[in-house]
């Protein structure tokens, strides 16, 4: 039963929604969910600050689908916040033995070397500018930049010199690929899977959030369009660009709704929860009542609260308008929101200025507009239930599904992430111990 289930966890900077999902023949159930919210700011921008804590928030809702579903839940896939990520464009081609039809397995190995290879030219550009900075302590900092690799989207393929849609069962010699990896720095990751550890799991599969979020907000008939999906959570603003069939870049603001929820908390002298209250019921809501932290009400109209977060208002579309135009150097053809704070009153008029896109071509994305997913995640709005969703369709359809493996090397505990059989060679490349340094004995 399990093997038919997929359990996904969002482990987001104001909440955690945890799911389970069984993909039926045209559909995909949503069988049972369990949201938390952090009680206490143990996250902070998509970064996990207090371990325990979380650690705590994700046993809660792993207890209840556990309680609900009468299963034990083992494994599960999760995904990091765009904070801190860099992305590496690399090509990379492999020469057969001999002209013969193409396997599952050679392309594979195409991906996987693709994928070795930027993750050296990563460490590679880094230790170029930390030489710059920093001659003498060149080597005591080499781990402070070690970067995980969590995800990649394949641009191209080509086959023998030509470009094709899809390698798998063609005939050729030579094999290409043009893909973007993913990596995110170790402490982001190495956090996230402190706390999965510590309630007994083991993580499944990992990716990024703008990837998940894109695989359902995305189909493959729009992913022809020059298309920005942008994910605003409480901590950070993920963007996703697709361009000529693929998804050519991504992008993370380190701005989102926490500052918005912050100047009313300022502005009204009222706590962080209770000014996130009043923001999440800026919908629908003319005039709001709220305390003070020192007891007296507030009888506040919507226009009143829409007036102090202009500032903010406007340093988050202007911020998420130029990390699209650096990335995709011009307007793209539409734009698509998601996350709880693309709901705040005026943002996408504002961006729509700041993008110098009309206004009909932002669209925010909910998840009613999803026709093949079925049931109903409580506690939360829909709008912010697409990224688990994600999560858990992404691992569900990802043939090469990425796997952790816990190795040590030199005595030292390394995290492998596998796409395939994994071999001595990825375990050297993870713990940054280049090949060619070794010497075989007779």
């Amino acid at each position: 039963m399990t093997d038919e289930i997929t359990f996904a966890l969002d482990i987001g900077t104001r909440t955690i929604i945890g799911i389970l999902i069984k993909k039926n023949e045209n559909n995909y159930d949503v069988i049972h969910s369990a949201v938390r919210e952090h009680q206490t700011r143990a996250m902070l921008d998509g970064q996990i600050h207090n371990v325990a804590r979380v650690a705590d928030s994700v046993a809660e809702v792993k207890k209840e689908l556990e309680e609900k579903s009468g299963l034990s839940l083992k494994n599960v896939a999760i995904a990091a916040a765009g904070r801190a990520l860099k992305t590496v464009m690399q090509t990379h081609k492999i020469e057969l033995e001999r002209s013969r039809y193409i396997e599952e397995a050679d392309l594979k190995t195409l991906e996987l070397e693709a994928i070795q290879q930027s993750q050296k030219k990563l460490k590679n550009s880094d230790s170029i500018s930390e030489f710059k900075n920093n001659l003498k302590q060149k080597k005591q900092n080499k781990n402070e930049t070690d970067y995980h690799f969590v995800g990649y989207t394949v641009r191209k393929y080509r086959l023998d010199g030509m470009e094709i849609g899809h390698l798998l069962g063609q005939r050729g010699k030579i094999i290409e690929v043009e893909l973007v990896a993913t990596f995110l720095p170790r402490i982001v990751i190495d956090s996230l899977l402190s706390v999965i550890n510590r309630v007994g799991l083991e993580v499944e599969h990992l990716t990024l959030e703008p990837i998940a979020a894109s695989h359902v907000v995305i189909p493959e008939a729009m992913i022809n369009f020059n298309l920005a999906l942008v994910d605003i959570g409480a901590g950070t603003s993920d963007i996703a660009i697709t361009k000529n069939g693929s998804i050519s870049g991504y992008a993370m603001v380190p701005i989102a709704g926490d500052e918005i929820t912050e100047t009313i908390s300022e502005n009204f002298l009222v706590d962080y929860n209770n000014a996130e209250k009043l923001k999440c019921n800026l919908n629908g809501n003319d005039r709001l009542e709220v305390k003070t932290i020192l007891g007296e009400t507030l009888d506040l109209s919507k226009e009143e609260i829409l007036k102090t977060i202009e500032k903010e208002l406007d340093q988050l579309s202007k911020s998420i308008a130029d990390k699209i135009l650096e990335i995709n150097s011009s307007p793209p053809q539409a734009v698509i929101f998601i996350g709880g704070g693309s709901l705040t009153p005026g943002l996408t008029e504002r961006f729509s200025k700041k993008m110098d896109i009309i206004k009909n071509r932002i669209g925010i994305r909910k998840r009613e507009d999803l026709d093949n997913i079925k049931g109903e995640i409580n506690g939360v709005n829909t709008i912010q239930t697409l990224t688990p969703i994600g999560i858990a369709i992404t691992t569900i359809e990802t043939k090469s599904k990425a796997v952790f493996l816990e190795v040590e090397v030199n005595g030292e505990r390394i995290n492998l992430l596998t796409l395939s059989q994994p071999k001595v060679s990825d375990a050297l490349l993870a713990a940054d111990i280049e090949l060619d340094q070794f010497r075989p004995h007779p």
